[in-house]
């Protein structure tokens, strides 16, 4: 294959239309153009005199020439080395923000070189921002990440890159904090204790994927799909260890067999249906959860994401429920403290005790907070209700008054140092004036 770069303006409007036409009498020469220049891949070196000629009776007719200064060719793969060719022959060519080279395995390495140092670059101009976990999710899937997956359609995303892109996210995601929810829990569905991040490898593998099998049964001839097709002609179909840049084959061949494929979809659907079967597959479960039922954990992890929350109190209640606070019990499996006990009183501190039985009027803060749930339930909370929401409660406006008090007393608890009684039911009260008159009411 052989991919050709006409630089001019003019003679892009022009010659299109002539080349299309060559197109249906010479299924061999492929052309398409983009604003400026047009691209012209040739599969075979007979077809570069056809090239030539047809470019050169263009421009006697017309008047409008090929600027050689700007045109470039760029021989791929086995495309024979001594063939003359009639513009400059470069080793690397940029379309559309992807640069092909002449090996796929360069092709892949360079790409993504690039794409890190631009996900980083927008990560670090957002580090100061006053993000939390749930915000600073929200910011990767949208802002951040989309950077990916324009690449991700054309050349497959290599694990060891997925990794780097994986630190970078961290370091962003958690900011210095030493104590973290581990990445496998974060991109899992809200229902299951995640935060639905996009992982960077299984989502550039649906896309992948998805743009390889929808090229497969696709009429027009595009650069990115002639790509994909010389990849699949190169390692495709071999069913030896295929090199990493291009494993997803193997996959792909694993998804179309598989029971239950999304047939007869492609494009996004086919994306969306292949990355949430892949998720679907992760078999991690967060590790407060562990030895809960499943019904259990999808009420605990609904009510911590309830809506009637804000979201800065739906981070809080996050953390504390992955009990991932800043206690003396996880600090020390993290390496960052010498013993499990509470400086205060010497016994082990892990999130309850952190929260609401020791400090300068946590528990009074606490009971306080109870006495309201009790009020509007008839039933006073357990302190486990503070990671792990009880599935006994009322439904209705009821359900959601109890949910907000205990999320608001969660983060009330763990945001502040020093708290009392009378300091909680003035938070409270502050808070309660975006809520609805009937849960404003109950409270």
């Amino acid at each position: 294959m052989l991919l050709y770069n006409i630089t001019s303006s003019p003679l892009v409007r022009a010659l299109d239309g002539r080349l299309q036409g060559l197109l249906l009498r010479d299924a061999k020469l492929v052309a398409s153009a983009y604003v400026d220049d047009t691209v012209v891949l040739l599969r075979d070196q007979d077809d570069v005199p056809l090239l030539v000629e047809t470019l050169q009776q263009f421009g006697e007719e017309s008047g409008l020439h090929v600027n050689p200064a700007k045109s470039k060719a760029l021989p791929v793969a086995r495309w024979p080395r001594r063939a003359l060719l009639p513009f400059p022959v470069v080793k690397e060519m940029t379309i559309l923000g992807v640069t092909f080279t002449a090996k796929t395995s360069r092709l892949t390495a360079i790409n993504w070189r690039r794409r890190i140092g631009a996900l980083r670059s927008v990560l670090v101009s957002a580090r100061l921002r006053a993000f939390n976990i749930i915000q600073r999710v929200a910011y990767l899937n949208t802002y951040a990440l989309p950077l990916l997956w324009h690449l991700a359609q054309v050349t497959p995303l290599p694990p060891t890159t997925a990794r780097d892109i994986s630190g970078v996210m961290g370091k962003f995601l958690w900011a210095g904090k030493r104590v973290r929810v581990p990445f496998e829990v974060l991109i899992l569905p809200k229902a299951r204790g995640g935060l639905d991040l996009q992982d960077p490898l299984r989502k550039a593998a649906a896309m992948f994927v998805s743009r390889w099998i929808s090229s497969q049964g696709s009429s027009t001839v595009t650069v990115s799909g002639e790509w994909l097709r010389s990849l699949r002609e190169q390692h495709g179909n071999g069913e030896g260890r295929l090199p990493a840049s291009v494993s997803h084959f193997r996959e792909a061949r694993r998804m179309l067999t598989a029971p239950g494929f999304p047939a007869g979809v492609d494009g996004r659907a086919l994306t969306r249906a292949l990355y949430s079967r892949a998720i679907e597959d992760v078999e991690r479960t967060p590790r407060a959860m562990r030895g809960v039922s499943e019904v259990e954990e999808a009420v605990v992890w609904h009510r911590v994401h309830h809506k009637v929350l804000p979201v800065d109190v739906r981070a809080t209640w996050f953390e504390a429920a992955h009990d991932v606070l800043p206690t003396a019990i996880r600090l020390q499996a993290a390496n960052q403290a010498e013993a499990p006990d509470c400086p205060r009183c010497q016994e082990p501190e892990d999130v309850i005790h952190h929260l609401a039985r020791c400090g300068p009027g946590r528990q009074e803060a606490w009971e306080w907070a109870a006495s309201r749930v009790r009020a509007i339930t008839g039933a006073a909370p357990s302190e486990d209700a503070i990671v792990r929401p009880s599935v006994d409660l009322p439904g209705g406006a009821r359900d959601a008054a109890t949910i907000w008090v205990l999320g608001t007393a969660v983060h009330f608890l763990a945001t502040r140092r020093e708290v009392t009684a009378a300091a909680a039911a003035d938070f409270l009260e502050r808070r309660k004036k975006g809520l609805a008159a009937g849960l404003r009411e109950l409270l």
